[in-house]
């Protein structure tokens, strides 16, 4: 947890809601050198990413290992161009993890130029799963109830 790498940001309340956020909270750094950084990762990566906060800090490949080979170019692309513009990001794509299989993801986050050069992000990364597939079966459904009308106005022509 954040409170024990940086004691003196020791906070009960915001220990709490970070605990509890249905979301990973995320701290990560695009240093001028072109390394990159998670300086943190809340507990929740553990449910969207399955992997340990302290694994992806020691490692931060091990994230975009997880983002879907087809979907990989653009979440890099959307940060960087984020960063670099200081823009807020807003990107949706898949992952893949070893129990879950799939899962869509949405991720938004702030980028904040330091006087190093070094940008610093600050952002979410949530599951939006339940929400592509209810999206998925609307638009399949859509599509046979289009179908379905397309069908009988040409029976009703032809016949």
């Amino acid at each position: 947890m954040y409170a024990l790498k940086y004691p003196e940001l020791h906070n009960p309340f915001l220990e709490s809601l970070v605990a509890h956020a249905p979301a990973v909270i995320y701290q990560y750094v695009l240093h001028a050198n072109g390394r990159e950084e998670f300086v943190y990762v809340s507990d929740y990566v553990r449910e969207i990413f399955e992997l340990e906060p302290g694994a992806i800090e020691l490692h931060p490949e091990l994230i975009w290992k997880r983002v879907h080979p087809d979907d990989r170019q653009s979440c890099r692309s959307a940060m960087t161009a984020a960063a670099l513009e200081r823009q807020p990001l807003h990107w949706e794509g898949r992952i893949l993890t070893p129990k879950a299989g799939l899962k869509w993801i949405q991720i938004t986050a702030k980028p904040q130029k330091q006087p190093n050069r070094d940008i610093v992000c600050y952002g979410l990364i949530t599951d939006i799963t339940e929400r592509c597939a209810k999206n998925r079966k609307q638009a399949a459904a859509g599509q046979m109830e289009s179908e379905q009308r397309f069908r009988a106005m040409f029976e009703l022509w032809w016949t």
